[in-house]
């Protein structure tokens, strides 16, 4: 099972999202000696870089959703024998909670997630910081995530609509709902 939510901190993706398949390497009899192992990656690692954000904002999390019908994150099935893998409960929404990030002061600020390896032709991006909401949709694209790989994207925010967190007097958020 791929999380569709997943925590980094850091420079690094959530651990416990990075799925590795292993099987011995042929052995005929039974070993008396240690038996060598390949192992591979099931996942792609998204190297994901926002551009045209607040500087200085704290990063809460980012939802990204792809198009309808894409397995980005859920529970797999791996043919042992082959290491096909086959989508169960396919998802097509990866939530990314993130510790420490913080918009550098040029207005990026870049995060991991581990994705079931698809090609990505739509993505909605919700950013959450402390400041505000940041929600864009990305169509007309062809971004492929290779299983194993570092794949990188990077993302302009720039024109994506903001809502502002309005801090209340004893400094805690406004909800946004109360705006108009």
């Amino acid at each position: 099972t791929i999380p569709s939510t997943q925590s980094v901190a850091g420079d690094t993706f959530d651990k416990t999202a990075d799925l590795l398949w292993g099987k011995s390497v042929q052995v005929a009899g039974f070993p008396t000696e240690a038996v060598s192992m390949y192992w591979t990656r099931l996942v792609a690692h998204a190297d994901i870089t926002l551009k045209g954000l607040g500087a200085g904002e704290k990063v809460n999390s980012v939802v990204l959703t792809a198009q309808d019908g894409l397995a980005l994150v859920g529970k797999f099935n791996v043919d042992i024998t082959t290491g096909e893998v086959s989508s169960n409960t396919p998802q097509n929404t990866v939530t990314v909670n993130c510790t420490d990030l913080t918009v550098d002061e040029t207005g990026e600020a870049s995060f991991w997630a581990c994705i079931n390896p698809c090609t990505i032709t739509s993505l909605d991006i919700v950013v959450d910081t402390d400041a505000a909401t940041y929600t864009i949709s990305k169509t007309g694209f062809e971004r492929e995530f290779l299983q194993n790989k570092r794949n990188t994207l990077p993302i302009n925010m720039a024109e994506a609509d903001r809502v502002p967190k309005e801090t209340g007097e004893e400094g805690g958020d406004v909800d946004a709902k109360y705006y108009v």
